[in-house]
């Protein structure tokens, strides 16, 4: 416990800032998070398949799923619960396919928000480790993306972001990400 508080006590201000940022970052996705759960209680994906099953025979399913998902990832809605909403909304082949289709898309889009800011903060106080975990990463984004997606980890919008924050190759991620 003493040389926790003396590390503590004896970083130098590059660090603080670091750890700063990290717990703003933390405290902001938490609260989204919060927020989505508290907003979305129980029976709300009824209610989502029922609004989503008005653009059933339209044209606008696919953008509307994407939307969707989209909106969800900044929430932490489960993405089991989004899949099956679009299921029964489109139907079976429809709704697999609209939910693959706005899996990817939100993927993009949480993926390019890493790009920015994400990225400038984690060049500026990365250190080593953080630049081996970019260089393995931009050289494996692919197998990278494929394997994060198929073992428990963090929210989606998480690792898409580091993804982008690592500066990974976007097609090669989007490319893990479709399988």
């Amino acid at each position: 416990m003493r040389s926790l508080l003396n590390f503590i006590l004896n970083m130098e201000g590059r660090r603080w800032r670091a750890l700063l940022a990290t717990a703003v970052l933390l405290a902001a996705v938490t609260g989204l998070f919060l927020l989505g759960k508290h907003q979305l209680e129980l029976g709300a994906e009824g209610q989502l398949e029922a609004w989503m099953s008005g653009f059933r025979t339209g044209p606008w399913g696919v953008f509307v799923a994407i939307f969707v998902f989209t909106v969800a990832a900044f929430l932490g809605l489960p993405q089991f619960l989004l899949i099956a909403a679009c299921v029964v909304a489109f139907g079976p082949w429809f709704g697999f396919l609209y939910s693959w289709i706005a899996t990817i898309a939100s993927a993009g889009v949480t993926y390019w928000l890493g790009r920015g800011p994400t990225a400038r903060a984690l060049e500026r106080f990365g250190g080593r480790t953080a630049d081996r975990l970019k260089r393995f990463v931009g050289g494996n984004a692919f197998y990278a993306s494929f394997m994060i997606r198929n073992v428990p980890s963090a929210p989606f919008i998480v690792v898409n972001m580091a993804f982008g924050a690592t500066r990974a190759n976007f097609w090669s991620f989007l490319g893990g990400c479709a399988l």
